[in-house]
């Protein structure tokens, strides 16, 4: 906008010489020479049009010097230049041992680019104490949805990605796992079966649970059956609330590769639970959890191996099992490892013999023993003519002593033990010839023949063993055990709940094949599987790697910035977010005090707080380190926050330099005394101090407001005056002979004091009693430096090994230009820090910050006479002076009407009247006087009556026209909602649109800023007004255009610097024609493009152009005045004349 004020006298110096020669022609007798030669008259002429001209000048001047008079004497004054503020990262040398400390004002800097002959020096702002604690591990904890995130990667820079600060990604994981290894471990096909305990078995059936094994490399899924009456199931039963077990088995399950879980190896079974857990779900609890193993072996094995008393028997070929003489207490022994260890499995022996005889004479008799590790014990009896003499019920030796085919059936004993056979250990079934025999060996035998003689006659042996082809073994195994572990892992914690879940009672007997009753089950013991976290609002944790020193800690967090949109999109909260920091302790978290400039983590910033002394490590996520954590307590977020990397020993520092003391010179005691600084442009935060003869708080001058008092004492403590700070004021006008004020002007460096009567004067009689310290310089756009520049250390911090910028220094600008000074100025003093328009607010916002670039309020629009009216209004545009008439045509009973026509020239109607059935019309003639006014009327109707709404049809009538209308005539008592007309709703309410100073495509104000601008306006404005603050809507502006270069040697770089031409000149901020930006609701024409385009260097002309922006068209009409274009992909082609 310009600022210039209309010349007073418009003429140039040309314009002067030729009216000048007019009238010097038209009233003395002097005539230039006809062929142009200069004489005299025209030299004079010359020499006055010359004055004439300057002193044109000066009086054109006047107004603006008169105006920038003006804004001297309202106390505007230029605003110095910004400098970049840039977080800063120092490195401590590898392997300290110790921390360290940079000092505030410690200076780094960026080495000078192109064009540029210095560098540009950084100062820290603050003192920054050094660790060596470093951060291992970020985690974020959402109790709500049972869920967590791991941002160690981003929060550390491994990752350059942005995360939610308070939102997990990842479901957590609650497992427990179950290990038997008496049953697991067993080698043959099996099904594991596990029984459940508990009072509230059918809450636990409910949970959808998945079963999986280890193979030594990963878990493997299994599918499980359930039992459902007799029935096994692959789905859970519906148990019935007096139900307390459930049992659920596992078919042909591989055996488990043995895995450390907690401490403890063993073959593991896992079960997790496959959905997230709510905060007010019920986790039932387990009582007892039993394992057991069902095992058919319906095929014939062999043996390990067999023993006749010590030999060893080739199974491959027949073989005598007692020998081929057998005599008493020979022995057959039969080993597997398999069957013969399992206590109390029914195993079925399948003998089949040879085909020799056997001799069943001698009435063999068999005991049948296995080792129960203290001694053989008996399982049955058998003998060639009974198959079962004695022993345990279910033992029966249907080979009768191996005297014919057929099955030896006998139940294990629970106890059963290896034991070493002919120096083999194994699980031995031993077979004993205790009685009888299978022949007999050759012997003689004495007779007597009929004559009494007596005769030794030999007698063949009679052995007849038996011989076997083959033998097999099959089992029936089923036991049940206590589980050898079970460990649940919840919220990265395992838990052994091993103790609580093996309590059967004392009838138990393991490796038994009866289960304990549900009676026997101890019910005091209660066990949940599955449990949440503590946490009960969403948490950041942040885990460091050791304790932090009993200093001032500095961690610097990077915020991502809301995209686009978001802020429009968000909804207006009532109570902001509220964040409790923590950390972890001997006794449990503790509150953590901070000093948070990142507005609970919602703008990029420092949080500062003193390392507690009792800070501990603590097992969280699976990590024992040292945490802190940040909970979400009450409120909301208008946007969820996002970050970035959290870094320690980092801290902002500024574009500045300062100098730590200045004298200025000594006061003379004359007044209007004015000093110079040997620097500048002087930066905000500059303190003046005088030295006064004595202290003033002893003569009873307290200082005024900003004024500081030091003290200055001799060797003997006497005081011999003091400094005294000075304040700064815009000028003197309401200063008063004691006001220590001064004026500074910071641009030239020059500081200026009052003259006894509007400020008071230093005092004389001391020497260089004038000093600023400290004040400081710098500022400017050109400390605006790319990150990872500002590098260079120029000042030594001992144990620091580096320094650099991870983030773009930002924010310098320069000092405010004159034109910029006469804009603000005027708006300054009509709105006096008091917003009451909406021009005010804008104006207000510019000053809350100088982050805002622009703002735009906007405030409900309405039409007094036509928004607040209950019934539609009806325009009629009149061709001439004439009647309107309004009859109604059906108005139902008990409706009254008020009818307004109203007319260009005044706010209120030209004539009013109630209409009803008894008087149905009204009737009004416009003159010609008033028909010149315009000849745009209305004519509205307002329902007077308590009755429900209606149809009403009516008939306006005038001079060259007319129109039928029908609505309904709603109550007016009618509920808003009810009402198609309702007036006005949203008066007192203000929309502030705030932009940002950014060079992004779409500059989006950050949510502290917003805070800040509608903290600054609210102080200033009613109570009653109703702000609430956004950004614009954004529209993308595409452009297709098609150019034709001068040359076709360079069509890519035209191509390039054609797009970024465009991106430049889209810019919502620093594009348009004169490079400041576009107007809300202003997009460009196709002629802007053309010409722009056109100016490219190489291009010929533009062929054709197009605009696209569709997100436009998307807009409601109520909201075309708020948006701000932004520069998408353009498509650019060239082609050839």
């Amino acid at each position: 906008m310009s600022t210039q004020p209309p010349k007073i006298d418009k003429r140039t110096y040309q314009e002067i010489v030729a009216q000048t020669e007019q009238l010097a022609q038209k009233f003395t007798q002097w005539r230039p020479h006809s062929d142009g030669k200069p004489d005299a008259g025209r030299a004079l002429i010359r020499i006055f049009g010359r004055m004439a001209a300057l002193v044109n000048d000066r009086i054109n001047q006047a107004p603006e010097k008169n105006f920038l008079a003006f804004l001297d004497t309202i106390g505007t004054q230029i605003l110095p230049p910004i400098p970049a503020r840039v977080p800063l990262t120092f490195n401590l040398v590898s392997g300290n041992p110790t921390d360290a400390s940079v000092p505030a004002g410690t200076q780094v800097a960026a080495p000078p680019i192109e064009e540029e002959k210095e560098e540009v020096v950084f100062e820290t702002e603050r003192k920054l104490a050094l660790i060596t604690a470093q951060l291992q591990a970020v985690f974020v904890r959402e109790p709500l949805t049972d869920r967590y995130s791991d941002r160690t990667s981003e929060a550390t820079g491994n990752i350059n990605a942005a995360f939610k600060a308070f939102e997990a990604n990842k479901p957590n994981e609650h497992y427990f796992f179950l290990a038997c290894d008496r049953l697991l471990s067993l080698p043959e096909n099996k099904t594991i079966i596990f029984i459940f305990y508990s009072t509230e078995i059918s809450n636990f059936a409910q949970l959808p649970l998945s079963w999986s094994y280890w193979d030594g490399a990963n878990w493997q899924a299994l599918q499980v059956f359930y039992l459902n009456g007799v029935t096994w199931l692959p789905t859970p039963p519906s148990l019935t609330l007096n139900q307390r077990e459930m049992q659920v088995s596992i078919r042909n399950l591989p055996v488990p590769a043995r895995k450390t879980i907690n401490g403890v190896e063993a073959a593991w079974l896992r079960v997790g639970l496959n959905t997230s857990i709510a905060p007010t779900q019920p986790l039932p609890y387990i009582n007892a959890i039993l394992a057991g193993v069902l095992i058919e072996r319906n095929n014939l094995i062999q043996p390990d191996l067999c023993f006749f008393n010590a030999s060893l028997l080739d199974l491959s070929k027949d073989f005598y099992p007692f020998g081929q003489q057998p005599r008493f207490n020979d022995t057959f022994y039969i080993g597997s490892q398999e069957i013969f260890a399992k206590p109390s499995a029914v195993v079925t022996i399948e003998v089949k013999l040879s085909g020799l005889p056997v001799n069943k004479n001698g009435g063999a008799e068999l005991v049948w023993e296995v080792y129960n590790g203290a001694s053989w014990e008996i399982l049955g009896r058998s003998s060639v003519s009974n198959p079962k003499i004695s022993g345990q019920p279910e033992f029966n030796d249907r080979t009768q002593a191996f005297t014919q085919d057929g099955q030896i059936t006998f139940t294990l004993p629970a106890q059963i033990q290896p034991t070493i056979v002919s120096g083999t250990t194994n699980c031995w079934l031993r077979v004993r010839l205790i009685k009888g025999n299978y022949g007999t060996e050759a012997t003689y035998r004495q007779t007597t023949n009929s004559s009494n003689q007596i005769f030794i006659e030999p007698v063949a042996a009679s052995f007849a063993a038996p011989s076997v082809q083959s033998i097999g073994l099959k089992y029936n195994y089923r036991a049940w055990d206590a589980l050898s572990a079970c460990h649940t892992y919840n919220n990265f914690t395992y838990a052994d709940r091993t103790a609580q879940l093996i309590d059967y009672g004392s009838t138990f007997q393991p490796l038994t094949p009866t289960a304990p009753t549900v009676e026997q089950i101890n019910c005091n013991n209660k066990i949940q599987l599955f449990s949440l976290s503590t946490d009960i609002r969403p948490t950041l944790y942040l885990g460091f790697d050791r304790p932090f020193p009993n200093r001032a800690i500095t961690l610097y967090f990077q915020v991502e910035p809301p995209r686009p949109g978001e802020i429009a999109k968000a909804n207006a909260i009532a109570v902001p977010a509220r964040v409790v920091w923590e950390y972890s302790s001997p006794t449990g978290w503790v509150p953590l005090t901070i000093q948070d400039e990142t507005d609970a983590l919602s703008e990029r910033g420092i949080i500062q707080f003193i390392g507690p002394t009792n800070f501990s490590s603590q097992t969280e996520f699976g990590q024992s380190l040292y945490w802190l954590r940040a909970r979400w307590e009450s409120g909301e977020f208008a946007v969820s926050p996002q970050l970035r990397r959290i870094l320690t020993n980092t801290t902002w520092a500024s574009q500045t330099v300062t100098i730590a003391e200045e004298i200025l010179g000594t006061s003379d005691g004359n007044p209007n005394q004015t000093y110079h600084t040997a620097q500048k442009p002087i930066l905000l935060g500059q303190c003046l101090q005088v030295f006064e003869p004595t202290d003033p708080s002893l003569v009873g001058e307290k200082g005024g407001k900003g004024e500081k008092v030091e003290i200055v004492r001799n060797e003997a403590g006497q005081v011999q005056g003091a400094w005294v700070t000075w304040q700064e004021v815009p000028d003197f006008y309401g200063s008063g002979p004691r006001d220590r004020h001064y004026v500074l002007d910071r641009l030239a460096g020059e500081v200026r004091f009052g003259d006894g009567l509007h400020g008071a004067i230093p005092p004389q009689g001391f020497l260089n009693n004038i000093q600023l310290a400290p004040y400081r310089i710098g500022g400017g756009k050109r400390g605006n430096r790319p990150a990872l520049t500002v590098t260079e250390l120029k000042t030594t911090v001992p144990y620091v090994d580096s320094v650099t910028n991870l983030e773009p220094a930002a924010g310098g600008a320069e000092g405010e230009s004159l034109e910029r000074v006469k804009e603000r100025g005027p708006k300054a003093l009509r709105h006096r820090g008091r917003a009451v328009t909406v021009e005010d607010m804008e104006d207000l916002a510019l000053e809350a910050s100088t982050e805002v670039a622009r703002a735009l309020a906007i405030a409900p629009q309405f039409n007094p006479i036509d928004g607040l009216q209950w019934l539609p209004i009806y325009r009629i545009n009149l061709d001439a002076a004439g009647e309107i008439k309004v009859e109604t045509i059906a108005l139902p009973d008990g409706i009254t009407l008020e009818v307004n026509i109203n007319g260009p020239g005044q706010s209120n109607p030209y004539t009013s009247k109630k209409l009803s059935t008894t008087n149905p019309a009204i009737t009004y003639t416009v003159t010609q006087k008033q028909f010149e006014l315009g000849r745009e009327w209305s004519i509205t109707f307002t329902n007077l009556g308590n009755s429900s709404a209606d149809s009403v049809r009516a008939k306006i009538t005038y001079l060259t026209g007319s129109l039928d209308v029908e609505f309904q005539a709603p109550s007016m008592n009618s509920s808003s909602t009810s009402n198609p007309y309702q007036g006005v709703t949203a008066a007192g309410r203000v929309e502030l649109i705030i932009v940002p100073q950014s060079s992004d495509p779409q500059p989006t104000p950050s949510l502290s800023l917003l805070e800040r601008v509608e903290r600054y306006i609210r102080d200033r404005c009613s109570p009653a007004v109703d702000l609430h603050l956004t950004e614009p809507d954004w529209v993308e502006v595409t452009i297709r255009a098609n150019i034709v270069p001068i040359s076709l040697e360079k069509v890519d770089e035209i191509k390039q610097a054609a797009t970024d031409t465009l991106i430049a000149f889209l810019h919502p901020l620093t594009g348009g024609r004169q490079g400041r930006g576009w107007d809300f609701g202003r997009r460009p024409h196709e002629s802007d493009l053309y010409a722009v385009l056109e100016k490219v260097d190489g291009v010929d002309y533009v062929a054709s152009l197009s605009i696209d922006s569709p997100s436009l068209n998307q807009l409601p009409n109520n909201r075309r005045n708020r948006f701000l274009i932004y520069s998408g992909a353009h498509q650019i082609t060239c082609s050839q004349i």
